[in-house]
């Protein structure tokens, strides 16, 4: 008898509702040979092949971590997508640095140009435009000194657990929490970036924030300057 009393209650904790996880707003994956970039259930790129000395894999997971960081920022503008050219490839920019390559196995794979795959990614992002946008508001700010830490550290594990990649826009702080998004200004040249707290630090008391390179560079960080940062929170209904 105790043992079926045992298996009921087992059987009623193996049948609970599970809560369901936050969906990530841009994900990737490889499938069959082809790689995706998906945004709020939304396929914007697919690549069929290894470009550049890159695998699909790599590939797609560099786009959607570029998207991510566009999304963090909150203020999706379609119309600072342009054309990227250079001498070797062509691809998509977003305000002027790079966000994808379009292979020519792929548009051949599409029956495209390079050029018209390109442009077609551009379409597709911009049909989803309305949901790259965050209006954020700002609860806290100080104003400190900021550095960067790059690729010594990649692959590393950050106070919250995760790997660091320099590649995110992502920051240390000292005492905030883990998760929270805060808006860093370049007091040099007004320049701005959003980032998210997923480290502790920096470790000497002077600074304010440890930045990961490619949040540093995206506002012409290269050593230590003066930012002013700023707290944020999603804008509720009775916020606007």
């Amino acid at each position: 008898m105790k043992w079926v009393k045992m298996l009921f209650i087992l059987g009623a904790l193996l049948c609970r509702p599970v809560p369901a996880l936050a969906a990530e707003p841009v994900v990737f994956y490889v499938s069959g040979g082809t790689g995706y970039v998906v945004i709020q259930n939304e396929p914007v790129i697919e690549l069929d092949h290894a470009y550049q000395g890159m695998s699909v894999a790599q590939r797609v997971r560099l786009i959607a971590i570029r998207l991510r960081n566009i999304y963090e920022q909150g203020d999706f503008d379609p119309a600072a997508l342009e054309l990227y050219r250079s001498r070797k490839a062509i691809g998509i920019s977003y305000r002027g640095q790079l966000l994808a390559l379009a292979d020519p196995y792929t548009a051949y794979r599409k029956r495209v140009s390079q050029e018209r795959l390109a442009r077609l990614w551009m379409t597709r992002l911009t049909a989803v435009a309305d949901r790259m946008l965050r209006p954020y508001v700002t609860v806290e700010s100080a104003v400190g000194l900021a550095s960067w830490y790059g690729r010594k550290f990649r692959g590393r594990r950050t106070a919250c657990g995760e790997y660091f990649d320099e590649n995110r826009y992502t920051a240390a702080h000292r005492s905030l929490p883990f998760g929270t998004r805060i808006r860093v200004t370049n007091l040099m040249n007004n320049r701005s970036v959003v980032v998210v707290i997923n480290d502790r630090g920096p470790w000497i008391k002077s600074r304010l924030l440890d930045l990961s390179w490619s949040a540093a560079a995206s506002i012409g960080i290269r050593g230590v300057v003066r930012v002013k940062m700023e707290v944020l929170a999603l804008q509720t209904a009775t916020q606007s």
